[in-house]
């Protein structure tokens, strides 16, 4: 099993067709960041970054989120406990 701290968007180095089996693994490889719950700053920075999917997401590193205006650490750390939050409940097969 994965741990999440291993993705990208946490700082790990999982490559991208990990974090895609990953997902894929959960059933949830196809997830739009649009159907999950996040603040309008970061629903903002993921526009802006064209971020689309939870798998795009998951492999994006912090710092180019971080690059983005108005989105700092406490915005970065939001987003990431909304993911642990997700994939928590996701790994549970609790309905999405």
């Amino acid at each position: 099993m994965t741990e999440i701290s291993s993705l990208p968007i946490f700082g790990g180095t999982l490559a991208r067709r990990e974090v895609e089996s990953y997902l894929k693994h959960l059933s949830i490889e196809t997830i739009p960041v649009n159907g999950i719950r996040f603040s309008p700053r970061i629903n903002s920075c993921l526009r802006s970054l064209q971020i689309e999917t939870l798998a795009a997401l998951l492999g994006t590193r912090p710092d180019r989120l971080l690059g983005v205006k108005n989105f700092g650490r406490t915005s970065l750390g939001e987003l990431q406990e909304a993911i642990r939050h997700f994939l928590a409940s996701a790994e549970r097969g609790e309905t999405l």
